[in-house]
């Protein structure tokens, strides 16, 4: 399919076929632990790089998504980033909406590493964040949902980054904005947030 509105600028993107991932995460949540597909990389075999512009229309594949959620401590206290996506954000289902997860899709150009995925992920990050001087990245799961149009087309590897030195800047601010907040906070936001990021406030962040 064409892409006529230049929307996607002919971008190719990573995907696997959803029986493959609907066969390994069988469970009746919308979050799945480690135990299912417990590396990321397990995915690779079965993964091809598709037209973006066609796989948005495509609920026979997924779009594969590394999705970090960001965390610190401070007095004993759990804080966590969180992003409102500005409408100025290119996925236009998602404007105005609270999220919890940075990162994006995987593309072509990271395929050119002994790990695409990570290459992907760490990619993203530097595209929309200045990162902190210190930090480390724990693979949780993975979300598999049919809760909304944008998640029937997408698969997401939730990471936890527990940022231990510096501090969390946005660099796309035309399209992002964001702030630390405490668990009891996140409550107040949750009907405005994202899909995927109820999700990962019902399944990894407990209050």
């Amino acid at each position: 399919m064409s892409d006529p509105s230049g929307k996607f600028h002919g971008e190719q993107v990573l995907v696997v076929p959803t029986r493959v991932l609907e066969k390994a995460l069988v469970n009746s949540n919308d979050f799945f632990p480690v135990t299912n597909f417990s590396s990321p990389s397990q995915i690779m075999p079965y993964a091809e790089f598709h037209s973006r512009e066609d796989a948005e229309n495509d609920e026979s594949i997924r779009q594969i998504i590394p999705y970090v959620l960001i965390k610190r401590t401070v007095e004993g206290q759990k804080e966590y980033f969180l992003f409102k996506r500005l409408r100025t954000q290119g996925e236009e289902r998602l404007h105005n909406l609270y999220s919890l997860g940075a990162g994006g899709h995987i593309n072509p150009s990271d395929n050119q590493t002994s790990d695409p995925l990570e290459a992907g992920l760490m990619r993203e990050l530097n595209e929309e964040l200045f990162l902190p001087q210190d930090f480390c990245l724990c693979f949780k799961g993975w979300i598999f949902s049919t809760i909304d149009p944008v998640s029937r087309v997408h698969a997401g590897m939730v990471y936890l980054m527990d940022v231990i030195k510096g501090e969390i800047q946005i660099k796309e601010r035309d399209k992002m904005i964001g702030s630390w907040c405490r668990q009891e906070e996140l409550i107040k936001c949750y009907n405005s947030m994202e899909g995927w990021s109820r999700i990962v406030m019902d399944c990894i962040i407990r209050f």
